[in-house]
């Protein structure tokens, strides 16, 4: 199964959201919530990113995000990583996020407007309050009243798109909030679960995509943009990851081997098309086929477990996958 794909360029313009695990409420009290957008500012510096919008409800989080540079994933796993370190220093028990964040590469001109004001009515959505203006851990206070804003936080293209003054934008936002017509799925418009955007905006990554051999593919009954990995670049990676120098040395220590090994039948049958033939022969070329399945069988079981090591595997996957975007 190849991997949807990240779309990644310089200033590109992103809708990101990510969820908790199994639905799990990751943001249960207000010093949490405080504690991930505390990362956010951290991140948006590191990274130089900005950020336009965000929304941080219980069980998952909504930004709006332009990258300066292309690297989105590696702010993602900053502040993701981050959150989790904190919640397990806290005592949570199991995985927090629930596999990859899901991301929009979104056309600027058309967009943003229409997205921010998806984000902020989330809360109203789920029937949290009357009134999204209600709810404090949005953007949307920083929209629609006077007062400092957070460096990292961008409202100030509002004027430009309003061609008002810094209280007349408020104003007309604010009215625009209160529309009925603001609560409307566009990102259901999102091509492949992965672009939104005019014909030419489509087109003109398409034609980037093509460039590095990305493709249309049908997951799970849904059209979505995936890449393949090289099974050769993935044992690479594996191995410098454990520290070890190839899949079939034996002469390693026999629990960073096995740890190894497992990742990469779990990773290869995950993120590439190769058969059980091809994945085994680069671990051991007297074993059949059959031996692949079998691990990569196992492998699910233990990732599927709430247990401290299952938990530690699935961040090593991570980690492993995010090197490798």
């Amino acid at each position: 199964m190849a991997r949807p794909v990240r779309i990644k360029y310089e200033g590109a313009l992103y809708h990101v959201l990510s969820r908790g695990n199994r639905g799990d409420f990751i943001f249960p009290e207000n010093h949490e919530k405080d504690r991930f957008l505390s990362y956010m500012e951290e991140g948006c510096r590191r990274y130089r990113v900005i950020c336009y919008a965000y929304c941080v409800m219980g069980n998952h989080f909504h930004l709006l995000l332009r990258t300066l540079q292309p690297n989105l994933s590696e702010f993602m796993h900053f502040l993701c990583s981050s959150y989790a370190s904190f919640l397990r220093r806290e005592g949570w028990i199991g995985h927090i996020f629930a596999g990859r964040f899901q991301s929009i590469c979104v056309e600027d001109t058309q967009y943003r407007l229409a997205l921010t004001r998806y984000i902020h009515l989330n809360p109203m959505r789920a029937s949290m309050v009357k009134n999204p203006r209600e709810y404090p851990w949005s953007s949307l206070r920083f929209y629609t009243e006077r007062g400092a804003c957070p460096p990292w936080l961008n409202v100030s293209w509002l004027e430009e798109e309003y061609g008002l003054d810094p209280e007349a934008a408020r104003q007309r936002y604010a009215e625009m909030m209160s529309s009925p017509e603001g609560g409307s799925p566009i990102l259901g418009d999102a091509l492949a679960h992965a672009i939104l955007g005019s014909a030419t905006f489509v087109q003109k990554l398409a034609r980037q995509l093509a460039e590095d051999d990305v493709r249309w593919t049908n997951h799970i009954g849904k059209s979505v943009l995936t890449k393949s990995v090289d099974l050769d670049e993935l044992a690479e990676t594996v191995c410098r990851y454990y520290g070890i120098s190839a899949l079939n040395d034996e002469s390693e220590p026999n629990k960073k081997l096995r740890r190894a090994k497992q990742t990469f039948i779990y990773l290869a049958r995950e993120t590439t098309p190769r058969t059980g033939r091809q994945i085994m022969d680069l671990i051991d070329s007297d074993r059949s086929s059959a031996t692949t399945s079998y691990h990569y069988r196992q492998a699910l079981r233990a990732l599927q477990q709430d247990s401290a090591d299952a938990s530690k595997w699935r961040d090593e996957l991570q980690q492993i996958i995010d090197s490798l975007r």
